[in-house]
C-alpha cells in the first residue's frame, strides 16, 4: 500500500497558498571554534531577542535524561503536536546544537521568522549542513525557489546521503523547471530510502511533468499508488505546472490520466 510519510516537502505546492511573507533579519556569527557567537540585529520583539542564545555549543553531549526529552520533542514533532514538542525543547539546554536544530526545525511549523534566526545561528557550526537545510525549507515555503536551491544544494554537498534532503533539494529544483536534475536527485533520494513513500510519490509526479507515460505506468505498477494518491498526484502536478509557468518556464505536463 503507498502511504505518503506526514511530514514532507511536496506539501510545498499544497501550503504556499496560506505561507506569509517573512521578513529577513540580520545575524552575524562568529566562528570560534565549537562555539559560535550570534549577534542579532533588526529583530522583532525583545521577547525574540531573549529567545536566542547567546552562543552555540557543540563540543558537549547531552546528558541521557537530556537526550531522551530531544527525542521525545522530535517523535511529538514528528506526529505534528508542535507545541507540545516545543514546549518540550523549554527544558533543555538551548545553547547545545542537537537542541538548538530541533526548536528551529519545530518553529518552522509555528513561527518561520524565529525559525529563521535560530536556523542562521547554526551556520557555521557542527550543524551548518542541516541549518541550510533549514533555511532552504524556510525559502521554499515564500516561493523563492531559487535561494531555495542554493540553500539545499549546500545541504546536499554537506549531507550527500541523507535521503530526505536529497528528496527536499530535488521537489526545489521541480519549481524551477529543472526537471533532469531534479530526476537525478529523486532517484538518489529513493534508493538511499527504498521504503519512504515520499521521493516516490515526486518521482511519479515527474513523469505527469514531463509526459513520461512509459515511466508512469512502470512506477505506477512497481508502487501501485492508491486511488486517493493518483488523484493527489493529478492536483499537484497540475498546481505545480502553474508555479512552474508563472516563473516563465515553458511546460506542458500533466496530461496523463491519472485514474487508469
Amino acid at each position: 500500500m503507498f502511504v505518503r510519510r506526514a511530514l514532507c516537502l511536496l506539501s510545498l505546492v499544497a501550503v504556499l497558498s496560506s505561507c506569509t511573507t517573512i521578513s529577513t533579519s540580520s545575524n552575524r556569527s562568529i566562528n570560534t571554534g565549537n562555539t559560535v557567537e550570534v549577534e542579532s540585529r533588526n529583530l522583532e520583539g525583545d521577547a525574540v531577542k531573549a529567545s536566542l542564545p547567546s552562543r552555540i555549543e557543540c563540543r558537549r553531549e547531552l546528558t541521557q535524561e537530556e537526550e531522551l526529552k530531544r527525542s521525545m520533542a522530535q517523535e511529538l514533532a514528528e506526529q505534528g503536536s508542535y507545541y507540545a514538542a516545543l514546549a518540550q525543547t523549554e527544558s533543555l539546554p538551548q545553547h547545545m546544537a542537537k537542541v538548538a536544530l530541533l526548536k528551529a526545525d519545530i518553529l518552522r511549523r509555528l513561527d518561520p521568522n524565529q525559525s529563521e534566526l535560530w536556523f542562521r545561528a547554526l551556520l557555521g557550526t557542527c550543524q551548518a549542513g542541516f541549518a541550510e537545510h533549514g533555511l532552504g525549507l524556510l525559502e521554499a515555503s515564500r516561493g523563492r525557489y531559487s535561494d531555495a536551491v542554493t540553500r539545499l544544494a549546500e545541504a546536499a554537498r554537506v549531507y550527500p546521503a541523507d535521503a530526505r534532503i536529497r528528496n527536499d533539494y530535488g521537489v526545489a529544483l521541480l519549481h524551477l523547471g529543472r526537471d533532469e536534475t531534479a530526476r537525478f536527485e529523486l532517484r538518489t533520494s529513493h534508493e538511499l530510502a527504498p521504503e519512504d513513500a515520499q521521493p516516490q510519490f515526486n518521482l511519479m509526479l515527474l513523469s505527469l511533468l514531463t509526459n513520461d507515460i512509459p515511466a508512469w505506468q512502470q512506477m505506477r505498477s512497481r508502487w501501485q499508488p492508491s486511488v486517493p494518491v493518483r488523484a493527489e498526484l493529478r492536483t499537484v502536478c497540475q498546481r505545480l505546472q502553474q508555479i512552474r509557468q508563472a516563473t516563465g518556464v515553458v511546460t506542458r505536463g500533466c496530461l496523463i490520466d491519472t485514474s487508469l
